[in-house]
């Protein structure tokens, strides 16, 4: 499950970035929250364990890059969009060091925040698709070493230990070259 959260003063800012995420992204498992100021987003963070922030700049109660710094220090690996009516680009260059991965300048389309959105999502994809192969190619791997420690005795060769782990036998040499 995936943990989004809104922090933004706005109530009608807050309900159309919440139906642009239900509209469009349904097939996903997610977990979305809003937030109306600074201090509650801190309080919520450290327990909700946010993975997307979308957050207005100057929201109530604290400052954007505050926000974010603390944000960072519940959870390092935090992905931001901020939004803002200012367009102070001094800021966003503080906050590009901060982990802030998207900027949109109120008003904004729906099309502008789902490419933003889209991003967080792919990231996300390509997190668990990387994870999963190196899961299966780990286990490749340990087979193949059980295969080695149970037939070294015998000859064996690389078409032997590959046809056990159910590889392509260059694949699997060239695969062994990059461990």
């Amino acid at each position: 499950m995936k943990n989004i959260m809104i922090v933004e003063e706005d109530e009608l800012e807050r309900q159309f970035i919440k139906d642009i995420i239900k509209e469009n992204y349904q097939r996903e498992n997610l977990n979305v929250v809003e937030i109306q100021n600074g201090i509650d987003a801190l309080s919520k963070a450290r327990v909700f364990q946010p993975e997307l922030v979308e957050m207005d700049i100057e929201v109530a109660g604290v400052n954007g890059l505050e926000l974010q710094k603390e944000m960072l220090q519940i959870k390092p690996t935090i992905y931001t969009i901020w939004t803002s009516i200012y367009s102070n680009f001094d800021l966003l260059s503080q906050g590009l060091t901060y982990n802030i991965r998207g900027y949109l300048l109120k008003p904004y389309s729906k099309t502008q925040m789902m490419q933003h959105l889209d991003k967080f999502m792919m990231r996300k994809k390509k997190y668990t698709l990387s994870e999963r192969y190196n899961k299966q190619f780990s286990e490749g791997i340990n087979k193949a070493i059980q295969f080695i420690k149970k037939n070294f005795k015998q000859k064996t060769t690389i078409d032997d230990i590959a046809n056990h782990v159910y590889l392509n036998p260059q694949y699997f040499a060239r695969s062994l070259e990059s461990v």
